[in-house]
Formats: structure tokens, sequence, C-alpha cells
């Protein structure tokens, strides 16, 4: 039940209207944590989109990126088109590849941060180590340490845009002896680049997207490389690939861009529009594969059983140990153009017993078998929990810690119920297993943009969804996940918080298009609210007055025409 910004009359307090004037908005000081992709379109929209507000964004590195700064193992690239892993809003055009590497994809965030002028209001080295919220003042205290100098410090700030993202939180696999390994000892998700694997025996430990690209790359020079996986892997063909075919790449599962075609692209605008439009819309296609049993789903195992066995016929036993017997899609699928490949040269081997220990010089595996390694490399993911990893204490000392602590639930993805002014990107159920999530996380970027709009207007000092409506879309969702693959209990995956019986805790229920429908049209009843002026709930029309009149500058009769102000009226009644 939403509880209303006001007390009514329960007050015997006469009321005083207020002073303000209806069109100047509330001031508010909004904090952005994270400086990747979410947090570089959250301050571009926020420094665009609200007035009379401070913007001020937290980002723990040494400069802005996020994955992309953080992510530099050997191979590192996109695995979707590269044309559109950006912000829909922007034209980079100059992608050397159809996939393009790490380096570029960084360079890009970079460049729009600069391009947008939102380096006044980043705070580097600056990781947040708590949050706690002030009832009383109904603001959040963040808690801040400098990587700089070591100092701790506090802001005080009204709302919170958390764009830390869900795969942050890098570990080490629990092997025994991992850290008493004499070698060079490394993991994906912090990559020493001085690290050298010419002529070294390897061993990658993880079947990820990550081993994907590290396997084929470090395999053209290693002497040796070992493969060590736990589960079986779809390896699918290149995502969106229709143009890949256009251009004779699709078994190469890549292409570079000719001089012709960044020309085209770079004086044609439209051009790189239209190519852009064109691969989006194949990837919307993709959706139905994910129903159990459907069609599309049949002729994806059948299509990618044959193109992998294709691979395979050099060392056709990877095939029986790799290909997978669950559904397609009940773990992320991943392209790993050259993996397959790599691993049939001499020099590679798939390794398919499991791990028992490290030892100082090697691997032993569980059939007592010891191979000797110069380098170990593990490629073993995130915590895939969605658990804050720094305490979060809301409304009540209710810690978002404890709140998710053996299951995260949400609403819509992008707010919690006890944790009021604090809203996510890349939350629980946000993510997609076919489109574009950079799409999704703006559109649910515009509607923290426009709660906190309806704050300012309405002068509301908190708002917070509803347990309720958590619950019912926690009941959506699972509903939802039940007639897809995604839920399978054949294979574990991060879908499933790194589970096999899941819930399904990291998808959106439902396609990317669909996820815009529904992230378009607010539903404010399902939020509770605190008032500034708890006497009078239209107290927040002020003293009568607008701001625009006072001035005598703007023009007045907005209302006429198409200029400026509210959307325009309804269609006038034809008269009969």
């Amino acid at each position: 039940m939403t509880v209303p910004p006001t007390n009514s009359h329960a007050s015997s307090e006469a009321f005083v209207p207020a002073t303000h004037h209806i069109d100047t908005p509330r001031p508010m000081r909004v904090a952005v944590i994270g400086c990747g992709f979410s947090g570089i379109n959250a301050a571009i929209r926020l420094k665009n989109d609200l007035q009379n507000a401070q913007l001020v964004v937290y980002e723990k590195n040494t400069g802005v990126g996020g994955t992309w700064l953080e992510n530099k193992y050997p191979g590192v690239a996109c695995d979707i088109a590269a044309a559109i892993y950006q912000l829909s809003f922007t034209e980079h055009t100059q992608w050397s590849a159809y996939h393009a590497p790490g380096s570029e994809i960084l360079g890009y965030l970079e460049k729009t941060a600069s391009d947008y002028d939102l380096h006044q209001h980043i705070k580097l080295q600056h990781e947040m180590t708590g949050a706690n919220w002030n009832e009383e003042r109904s603001k959040w205290k963040l808690y801040l340490k400098r990587h700089d100098t070591g100092a701790v410090v506090q802001d005080e700030v009204d709302v919170v845009l958390s764009c830390t993202g869900a795969l942050n939180t890098w570990k080490w696999p629990d092997i025994e002896g991992l850290h008493g390994f004499k070698g060079q000892l490394a993991h994906s998700a912090s990559w020493n680049e001085s690290l050298q694997w010419e002529g070294k025996r390897v061993a990658v430990i993880g079947s990820g997207s990550s081993a994907l690209q590290i396997v084929p790359t470090m395999q053209k020079t290693a002497a040796h490389i070992d493969n060590y996986v736990r589960g079986k892997t779809w390896i699918s063909p290149p995502l969106s690939s229709l143009y890949l075919k256009e251009k004779g790449a699709f078994d190469a599962g890549n292409y570079a861009y000719t001089k012709e075609d960044l020309k085209r692209f770079r004086d044609d605008p439209e051009t790189h529009w239209e190519h852009r439009r064109f691969i989006e819309r194949e990837g919307n296609t993709v959706h139905p594969f994910g129903t159990q049993g459907s069609p599309a789903q049949q002729a994806a195992v059948a299509a990618f059983t044959e193109r992998m066995r294709g691979k395979l016929t050099k060392k056709p036993w990877i095939a029986e140990k790799i290909i997978p017997d669950f559904p397609v899609g009940c773990r992320r699928v991943t392209p790993g153009p050259g993996y397959l490949e790599a691993l049939c040269e001499d020099n590679a081997d798939l390794v398919y017993t499991g791990i028992e220990r490290i030892t100082p010089t090697g691997i032993k595996t569980v059939d007592g078998q010891t191979r000797e390694y110069d380098m170990i490399v593990c490629a073993t993911g995130f915590d895939t929990t969605f658990r804050p990893r720094v305490p979060i204490i809301g409304r009540n000392g209710a810690n978002l810690q404890d709140k998710w602590a053996t299951k995260p639930t949400s609403y819509m993805s992008l707010a919690v119920d006890d944790i009021p002014n604090w809203f996510i990107t890349f939350g629980p159920n946000s993510g997609l297993a076919s489109g574009n999530l950079i799409v999704l996380l703006e559109y649910t970027t515009a509607y923290a943009i426009d709660a906190i709009k309806k704050m300012q207007k309405e002068h509301l000092k908190w708002m917070v969804p509803s347990s309720g409506a958590v619950r019912d879309f926690d009941e959506y969702c699972q509903t939802y996940f039940k007639k897809t693959v995604f839920s399978s209990t054949k294979c574990r995956s991060w879908y499933k918080m790194g589970t096999a019986e899941g819930p399904v805790a990291a998808l959106w229920p439902g396609s990317m298009v669909h996820g815009t429908f529904m992230l378009s049209n607010p539903r404010w009843e399902d939020w509770e609210y605190g008032s500034l002026f708890p006497r009078n709930r239209f107290a927040y029309g002020g003293d009568g007055w607008t701001q625009m009149e006072e001035d005598g500058i703007e023009d007045t009769s907005f209302y006429i025409g198409r200029h400026r102000g509210p959307a325009p009226l309804a269609k006038v009644p034809v008269k009969r």
C-alpha cells in the first residue's frame, strides 16, 4: 500500500503555504557510484536532464572505464558488435573491427567522458566503503576511502545512483595450494601486463568468456597450454552475424573494417546509424530461443552442435567432453572465435579431470596425474550473488547485504524496499540473454531520473518501493522463467548466482524491447513517499507563482503552439 506524502489534516497546526515557485525544482545533491558504462551514461543524463542539482561521481580506480579499465588480459575484446556497444546517442564510427579490442572500448569511454565534460564532477580513487541513511535528515551519508592518500572522507547526498555493476568483485578459485604455486599466478580480472608467457607452459582454469579469449591468444606463442574445464559450454557462432556473412567473415568470427568502410561511416553518418540499426534488429530476433522446447531452441542446439563438431574434427574427443547436454542459453552463450581451433593445435589440450590441488610447480588432478607449469591463469569469474561488498544501511537499520544474503530481490531491477533514494543500474534481474544490455541500462537510468524529477517537483524527501511491489515483481520474474531455458537445473550459471537450482537472479523477465516498454511507464503508485510538507499534499505548489513570471524573460505564452512547457493537450474534438 502506498503511503501518501502527507498526514493531511491530522495535525492541528495551521497550514502555512511554502514560499517557493512551482517551477523551481527542489535543490538536490546526487551521487553516482562507479564510472564505467552505466556511470558515464548516468552522469551525462543527470547533468543534461536535471535542474538545480549538484552532481558528484565517485570512482575507485585511477581512471574511468570500469570493467574495460580493469580487464587487460590477453585477447580481451567485445563479444558483441562494437557498433552497438556504445551509448545509443553517441556516434563513434571508427571501430577497427566488428568485435573491437578492449583497448578501443576503453578509449571510447574515456573520450565520451571528456566530450560531455564529466571530469569536473568525477572524483577518482574514491572507493565507497559504506553508506548510511539518516532518517531525520532524509539523506545518505557516504563513507569513501581515498586510495591516493588513504584517508576516509564522508559526503552527504540526497540520492544515490549505484553504477558499480554486477560482475565487479572477482575472486580466486577455492583450490588447495593455489597461492603456494612458485611460478607466475594470474587472475583474468586483475591482470599484470608485465607477465610473459612466450615459450612457457601455461594452464588456464575456467571456461567462461574470459577463458575463451585468453586461450587462443596465449596458445599462439606458449610452448604448451592446457585449459582446465569443469563444465560444458556452448560455443556459439558470432552474435548478430548477418553482416559478417555479407563480408565472408562468418567462420572467422570477426571482420576488420576497411579504410573504405570507415570513411563511409565517417562521411555519411546515416550509413553508420543504419549499420547499427541493422545489427540491433538482428539481435532482437534472438529472444525466442530462450523458450524451452521452442523451434528456435531446437534449431540452435542443432546448429551449435554441428558447428562445434566441425571445428573439432582434429580432436573429436574434445567434442564429447565439451558439448553440453543442457539447452542453449542455460549458461551465457559465448562466441569464442578461435577457441576451438586453438584447442586442436598440437601445443594445446583440454583437461576435463577435476583438480585436486595446486603444487608448487603445477597442477595435480583427481586421477593422480601431475602436470608441470610455468604459469597458471585463473579465469574463474566473479562473485555473482549481487550482495554488496560494503554495508548499505537503509531505513530501520535494514542492511542491503542482509536483504540479499540468500536471494536478491528488487523493484524492476532498480530499487529495493527499505533502501530509499537509492537507484541501481545492472541490479538483480536486469541482465539480458539477447539484445543490447546498454539500451536497457539507459532506460533504467531514465526511470531513476524521472523519479528524481518527481522528488524535485513535488518536494519529496524520500521515495522507496513498497515491499509488496518488490514481492510482486519477484513473483512475476520467477513465474516467467519457469517456461525458459534459463531456469534449467542441468547447468550452473551466473544467471542463477553460480548455482544449478536457481532462482534466476540476473536476467530481465522478457526481451530487451519488452524491458524498454516496461521501464518507460513508471508506476508511481508502487512507491511510498515522505514529503517536506506533510501538513498538506498540495504544498509543493508553493506561493502560487512561477519563476518565469517573476523573471519576465521567458515567453509565458508557451502553451500556444509547440514551444516549451508541458506536453500538448489531447487532440481537439472535431465539431459535428
